[in-house]
């Protein structure tokens, strides 16, 4: 049927599609629901052609038909809804993910995901798309990385699944690129041990090593470790913080403004090299041999140089006046569950009892540290501390 334009159209169960002039594409208006208030939900469909855009039609309509739920408007690119996911959505979920949790998982996104897959429509998504990534990461990353990455797909097209994004999730569809079985991990000897035991007795720090190999702490529990969640009279502790490290987020009104005066616009100069034969005999300095070269790196950066910052970046939040939510701060462990009001504290772990008198000991030590230092003393409540109370990084323990 031709339209208003003059241009064919088509008439297909009930629904025409007519020529948009907006979008330079025939347009298609399916109703799919209805809403809450009575109204009629209705979706459109695009295409070059009149018979483009009549497989979707037929999709449509095949759903409305089988009550199945469509979701409004267009679907997201897969780069689009990880990034609403990591910022928003995650927020609203039951156990939202952690600071550093979602740092990493947008790290995966920005340095693979996003430049392989990223364009593409969430619901165009095939298990051919995740074969050619991980193609791509298998020659630079060990295979745990790789199974990372594919959970992170996988949790988010779960995400997706249940919003009515996509009708099935490709990636728990193909399986994990590899193997979970981690490689199995011998105990020390006896020998070992003792070797080991004397050399922790040599540190300064070697009850925070002796406490980790007891009860086998990961680094950041051992280094959150507070006294409130140490009973001395019983010996028993509670790991119910751990330190870790987050990046810096801007405190100020306006980040992109912030991080514009520490981008960088332009590639770093690299160095130059002697091209010619005889380097002894040229010039001293390479930029002014005849057969220079390009050296692969530049003067500030031991690795590969980090391409220039995009336009509208908003990172360097490390250098914003007001940064904040970054550096060394106390979190809760991802195994760590809040307790019921009726309950009293969470599972704790007994110590040895040569541990839990060294620890009194330790106790007595600090508060006569504390009371020498007067206001000096940085208060953290933390067990293993620097010798003014901040927290110990890895390099001081």
């Amino acid at each position: 049927m031709p339209s208003k334009t003059g241009r064919p159209g088509l008439s297909f169960r009930g629904v025409s599609a007519t020529w948009s002039e907006k979008r330079q594409r025939y347009e298609g208006k399916v109703t799919v629901a209805k809403r809450p208030d009575g109204t009629y939900d209705r979706k459109s469909v695009y295409g070059k052609t009149p018979d483009a855009i009549k497989a979707e039609i037929r999709e449509l309509q095949e759903k409305a038909d089988k009550k199945i739920p469509v979701a409004p408007g267009r679907k997201p690119t897969v780069k689009k809804f990880f990034l609403q996911w990591l910022t928003e959505i995650h927020l609203t979920l039951e156990r939202p993910l952690a600071p550093r949790t979602v740092d990493g998982y947008m790290s995966a996104c920005t340095t693979w995901i996003f430049p392989a897959i990223g364009d593409i429509v969430i619901d165009d998504l095939t298990i051919q798309h995740l074969d050619a990534l991980y193609a791509k990461i298998r020659p630079h990353r060990a295979s745990t990385y790789l199974l990372k990455v594919h959970a992170i797909i996988r949790r988010g097209l779960g995400l997706a699944m249940a919003r009515d994004l996509v009708a099935r999730n490709v990636a728990e569809i193909r399986g994990n690129p590899g193997s979970t079985k981690g490689r199995r991990r011998r105990p020390l000897t006896v020998e070992q041990a003792r070797s080991l035991v004397v050399a922790i007795e040599k540190r300064p720090t070697a009850l925070r090593w002796k406490i980790g190999l007891a009860i086998g702490p990961r680094q950041g529990e051992a280094l959150g470790l507070t006294w409130p969640c140490v009973h001395l009279d019983s010996g028993a502790i509670a790991k119910d913080w751990q330190l870790q490290r987050l990046r810096w987020r801007h405190g100020c009104d306006d980040p992109e403004a912030c991080a514009a005066q520490f981008c960088r616009r332009e590639k770093c100069q690299p160095n130059w090299l002697h091209g010619c034969a005889q380097p002894g005999r040229c010039y001293q300095q390479p930029f002014r041999c005849p057969a220079r070269v390009r050296g692969d790196r530049c003067r500030l950066h031991r690795r590969p140089c980090p391409e220039p910052c995009p336009p509208g970046c908003t990172r360097h939040a490390a250098r914003c006046p007001q940064r904040k939510d970054g550096g060394l701060v106390l979190t809760r462990p991802k195994t760590w569950l809040e307790p019921e009001d009726d309950e009293v504290a969470t599972d704790l772990v007994v110590l040895p009892a040569t541990l839990a008198k060294e620890l009194r000991t330790h106790k007595s030590r600090q508060d006569a540290v504390k009371k020498a230092l007067g206001k000096e003393w940085q208060g953290n409540d933390l067990v293993f501390c620097q010798p003014d109370g901040r927290p110990s990084t890895l390099a001081s323990t």
